[in-house]
């Protein structure tokens, strides 16, 4: 504060440059609603996909090689469902994949939910979920042959190491509690 007039004076440099930074700070770091809600989709994707393919190593005493390879049709399953999603649309591609995986997906799988997300974005990790729960129940069918009760033993013991690894980190700021959802 100034002693003579009792306001605060702030450097020279401040008034001109303040604005001009908080702009460059907000075009940098700008991201459309999609933009997040898809980092949000493939990063629920990852965790699943470590965590599961974690699980089998741990659970069923899957070899690498088995492990890279479930990994590797996972892959190629989520590339055919990303041509049906463009060519006949979300809807039908995910009900084509239900088909495919009816026999052995489990009734419900876990979802590594972050506290203070909005509804829009719960339901895009939900989505997100569910479509990497059954790409890997087809990966996991094809390569190990497992049935609905192996499945479940598997996302069971993934969301277990999930947590696990959180609560190992001390993160109780994300604090998740793998909200199991229905299919």
């Amino acid at each position: 504060m100034s002693r003579r007039s009792g306001k605060v004076i702030y450097p020279s440099f401040y008034g001109r440059n303040v604005a001009k930074h908080a702009e460059k700070r907000y075009l940098r770091d700008q991201k459309t609603k999609e933009e997040r809600l898809n980092d949000l989709r493939v990063s629920v994707a990852s965790i699943m996909g470590h965590y599961t393919l974690s699980a089998l190593r741990q659970q069923f005493e899957a070899t690498e090689e088995q492990a890279q390879e479930v990994y590797r049709v996972e892959e190629t399953t989520a590339l055919w469902f990303k041509e049906m999603q463009q060519i006949n649309g979300r809807e039908l591609a995910m009900v084509t994949l239900a088909g495919l995986v009816e026999d052995v997906q489990p009734d419900s799988f876990w979802i590594p939910e972050v506290k203070g997300k909005t509804l829009e974005e719960l339901n895009a990790m939900k989505d997100a979920a569910e479509l990497t729960a059954r790409v890997y129940c087809k990966a996991i069918k094809e390569v190990l042959g497992f049935g609905k009760e192996d499945m479940q033993k598997v996302f069971t013991t993934a969301k277990q190491l999930y947590k696990d690894s959180i609560d190992a980190d001390g993160q109780k700021d994300s604090e998740t509690d793998g909200e199991e959802a229905g299919v």
